[in-house]
């Protein structure tokens, strides 16, 4: 046993090539505690937690001095061994994850009016849904909001067995929840300037009041068809869960995660130079831009910043060994890309006029995937 737990440190060393590097009294102490915790699940778990302890070092070791870096990165496998006992590398328990809609199944609501069914056959998860919800939903048409509630028609062809492809790919609707309402972060408003830049205004700011959300983040198209932009807490208190929830799939496949205690973070940050534009106009209103600092009020507000935390640039993460996207409580707020083979790989407005921060060419080099 402590002959295993030596050969931990020393591949910790190892890759953080300090074998020369003699650490101080508190680091040591620091070790102690990371070992104590390792002798749990050395002899179960070790192949399981390897991949964390690798993402840990290559994080930090590109961040941080030799002093500060292993500091770090003891105390991140500290916190993440706490639960070691019952929780899997990836931080996430399977008896913590719900999978109730996971294969076939219908719903047919008679109070709110839904009705669902999901069928598998091959290679093909399909949905067919009448897009209401299984829930309360806000008034329609509202101030903001001048469209009705209707039933729709909707259907989606899954990919039962998705394959990561490393070339993520932004897609409109990319999500849909397991009652059938699809999901979608962005909105249509934007402002346009004579400069050329496009901001879209993005759905949870309160800055500008333009899409008359309810009470669930969610609101009516045009179509007069009701969707979700963001989280509805009455959506979750449908599903039983402890801390990870299986809300249902992306359109590439991948399965869609909610955690209730947000153990899972956005690799995003907000972009630190001022905002460019002028003479920026929505709704026939100048709208200043121009040297104004950003504050989520926009998708070009953000950047993603590899590594920063613990989601890809889609917003994916692994849980037990299961890739899928997160619904975050920050930007992005969920995946507005895909990393898996989608039908919506193009948009006619370009990458620069949407992603955040980001103002040319292809992002396929700018996203990441936790290392397995």
């Amino acid at each position: 046993m402590k002959k295993i737990i030596v050969s931990a440190w020393v591949f910790l060393l190892w890759c953080l090539n300090v074998f020369a590097y003699t650490p101080s009294a508190e680091l040591v102490e620091k070790m102690d505690l990371v070992v104590a915790k390792f002798e749990i699940i050395i002899d179960t778990k070790w192949e399981g937690y390897r991949w964390s302890v690798l993402n840990a070092i290559e994080i930090y070791q590109k961040r941080y001095e030799w002093d500060e870096r292993i500091s770090y990165i003891l105390w991140y496998l500290y916190d993440n061994l706490s639960e070691a006992d019952t929780t899997s590398a990836s931080g996430v328990s399977n008896s913590t994850i719900s999978w109730a809609y996971s294969w076939e199944y219908t719903i047919s609501d008679s109070t709110y009016g839904t009705e669902v069914a999901v069928t598998i056959s091959w290679d093909t998860r399909t949905i067919t849904s009448n897009a209401l919800a299984n829930h309360e939903v806000g008034t329609f048409p509202n101030k903001a909001n001048p469209n009705t509630i209707s039933e729709q028609d909707k259907r989606w062809e899954l990919d039962l067995t998705p394959t990561y492809t490393w070339n993520a790919t932004w897609a409109h609707d990319s999500w849909v929840a397991y009652n059938g309402v699809k999901y979608q972060l962005e909105t249509a408003e934007r402002l346009e300037c004579a400069s050329g830049e496009v901001y879209r205004i993005e759905a949870q700011q309160t800055v500008i009041d333009v899409i008359g959300l309810d009470f669930n983040n969610a609101h009516v198209q045009p179509t007069w068809e009701y969707h979700y932009h963001w989280v509805s807490d009455l959506l979750m208190e449908t599903l039983e869960w402890d801390d990870v929830v299986h809300v249902w799939y992306a359109t590439d496949g991948f399965p869609l995660f909610y955690s209730k205690q947000w153990s899972y973070t956005p690799s995003y940050q907000l972009v630190g130079d001022t905002r460019t534009g002028t003479n920026c106009i929505y709704r026939d209103s100048e709208i200043p831009v121009e040297g104004t600092t950003p504050d989520g009020t926009y998708d070009r507000d953000w950047e993603f910043v590899a590594w920063l935390w613990n989601l890809d640039s889609c917003n994916g993460a692994y849980v037990d060994d299961q890739y899928g996207y997160f619904i975050t409580e920050d930007f992005p707020f969920g995946p507005r890309c895909m990393n898996g083979e989608t039908s919506t790989k193009t948009w006619p407005g370009g990458w620069a006029q949407w992603w955040p921060g980001w103002r040319s060419g292809p992002w396929t080099n700018r996203t990441w995937a936790p290392t397995r």
